[in-house]
C-alpha cells in the first residue's frame, strides 16, 4: 500500500466530518463541533505531513500480527461500523442542537474533549509505530503503545467513540458509540484467537504485555 492511499483517506475523512456533523445540527452555529473539528483537522494534517516527510513513496505495511485478516475485517467494519459511525456523528447535532434534549455540564464537555485529544494522540503514535515495513514488522511489535496494551489502536478508538458525543454535548450519542465499542471489542477477541493460533511468539508477548485494552483491568 503506497503512501498516497492513507493520505487520501485522511483528507476525505476530514472533509466528510463537518458535513455530517452540521447536517445533524442543521446549523453552523455550534461551538463544540467547531472545536472538535479544529482538533481533527490538526491531527489529520499532522499525520498527512508525517507520512509525506518520513514515508514518501515507500510502501506501507502492517505488522505480521495484523496483515493476515485485516482486509477481511475492514470489509466487515465498512458494512457494519461505517453506518454506525455516521449515526454517531449525526445524533449529537440532532440531540444537543435541534432538540436541545441533552444537558451536559461544561466541565464534563471539557473532560470529554480531553479524552478526544488523548485518543487522537494515542492513535497517531500507534500508526507511526507500525508504519515502516522493517524487521519488527515481520513479527510482534512490542514498542511504543504496544508495550502498554496489546491492542492500542482499538483502545484509542474506544476512547474516541466514548468521549466524542459527550464533548459535543450529547448523551444520546453514547448509544451508537456503544455499538462501535462492541464492534472493536469483538475485533480484539478475534485478533487474540487468531494471533495465538498463528504466531508462536505472541504467547511470550502476551505474558509480557498482560492487558489487551485497559492497563490494569483487561
Amino acid at each position: 500500500m503506497t503512501v498516497v492511499r492513507p493520505i487520501l483517506r485522511v483528507i476525505v475523512g476530514i472533509l466528510l466530518h463537518p458535513l455530517i456533523l452540521f447536517a445533524g445540527a442543521n446549523t453552523l452555529i455550534w461551538r463544540e463541533a467547531w472545536l472538535v473539528l479544529a482538533y481533527l483537522v490538526l491531527a489529520g494534517f499532522s499525520l498527512v505531513l508525517w507520512f509525506w516527510r518520513h514515508v514518501g513513496g515507500a510502501n506501507l505495511a502492517l505488522p505480521a500480527m495484523r496483515r493476515s485478516h485485516d482486509s477481511a475485517y475492514r470489509k466487515i467494519f465498512l458494512v457494519i461500523g461505517l453506518p454506525i459511525y455516521v449515526t454517531l456523528l449525526m445524533v449529537p447535532g440532532i440531540d444537543a442542537i435541534r432538540w436541545q434534549y441533552s444537558e451536559v455540564p461544561e466541565v464534563v464537555k471539557a473532560i470529554a474533549f480531553g479524552g478526544v485529544v488523548i485518543s487522537g494522540m494515542a492513535l497517531l503514535r500507534t500508526i507511526k509505530e507500525t508504519t515502516f515495513s522493517g524487521g519488527k514488522n515481520d513479527g510482534i511489535v512490542a514498542s511504543g503503545p504496544y508495550g502498554v496494551v496489546r491492542h492500542p489502536l482499538e483502545a484509542a478508538g474506544i476512547l474516541f467513540f466514548a468521549t466524542l458525543p459527550v464533548s459535543l454535548g450529547s448523551w444520546m450519542g453514547l448509544l451508537p458509540a456503544a455499538g462501535l465499542v462492541i464492534l472493536l471489542v469483538a475485533r480484539v477477541n478475534i485478533d487474540e484467537r487468531m494471533l495465538r493460533e498463528n504466531l508462536s511468539e505472541y504467547q511470550k508477548y502476551s505474558s509480557t504485555v498482560r492487558y489487551r485494552l485497559l492497563p490494569g483491568i483487561w
